[in-house]
């Protein structure tokens, strides 16, 4: 079994093609406004290689049923997750673009707009809150997408 520094490190290697984000990402580019704690979750991204997907399944995540869709980004393709590790990883249609948008972020904006575990702002309404991370993001994808992707 994997354990999770194990996982983390494997997924932080920038030759395997995961990409840190939320509130880790944010960290490394806002570390004086955006605080983590050892216990806050890992959030990667990727563009679903077959080598991917198989690592996934070797460190023992599982890929999110979800029958609903509706709070999914125009870019989301799927979600696993190490729910024991709190790691998460979501698959991305166009890795670049959403890397582009994500780092493009004000660090106010995410703050206050998409950081569920914000101490100074709690979510009292997750529903509301994925709503408005959803029209957030896909207004970002739209707005970064110079080479006129379909999605």
């Amino acid at each position: 079994m994997w354990e999770k520094h194990k996982i983390v490190e494997f997924m932080m290697d920038e030759r395997m093609g995961f990409h840190l984000g939320g509130s880790r990402r944010m960290n490394q580019l806002y570390p004086d406004k955006i605080k983590i704690h050892d216990n806050t979750d890992y959030d990667f991204y990727c563009a679903g290689t077959h080598g991917q997907y198989n690592a996934l399944k070797m460190m023992g995540f599982e890929i999110v049923k979800a029958e609903n869709r509706s709070y999914w980004d125009d870019l989301l393709v799927d979600i696993w997750i190490k729910k024991q590790h709190g790691i998460e990883c979501l698959i991305r249609s166009d890795v670049e673009l959403y890397k582009r948008a994500f780092d493009s972020i004000n660090v106010n904006d995410y703050a206050l707009r998409l950081w569920k575990s914000n101490p100074e702002h709690p979510v009292s309404d997750l529903a509301a809150f994925r709503a408005g991370c959803l029209a957030w993001f896909n207004y970002l994808f739209h707005s970064h997408n110079h080479d006129n992707l379909p999605f």
